[in-house]
């Protein structure tokens, strides 16, 4: 069971949910005056970034969990990327290792 209602993550300070276009038209405003090289991702690439960045702090099930998958392997395979912090952790933890 999906911890957070997939369907319905925004919504304003009354609780009333908003549909997925509604985030959509506030990034288009941002990218309409935003500088020619910010990189654009759609409303979905938050979710990518949301399931990298909770990867390093919390375990992997709990990310599925969170996210509502099926299966941790598709957490893992499709919605988590590897992160410069975790290339650090990765590289400390080798250096740790005093070989």
């Amino acid at each position: 069971m999906c911890l957070i209602l997939k369907h319905f993550f925004f919504h304003t300070y009354t609780g009333k949910y908003l549909s997925l276009s509604k985030p959509m038209k506030w990034l288009e405003a941002i990218y309409n005056k935003a500088p020619k090289d910010l990189k654009h991702i759609i409303v979905h690439g938050f979710r990518h970034t949301f399931a990298s960045l909770l990867n390093p702090y919390i375990k992997p099930s709990d990310v599925q969990a969170i996210l509502g998958h099926e299966t941790v392997e598709m957490t893992l395979n499709i919605y988590t990327h590897v992160t410069n912090q975790s290339k650090k952790k990765v590289a400390q933890s080798i250096n740790d290792l005093n070989i």
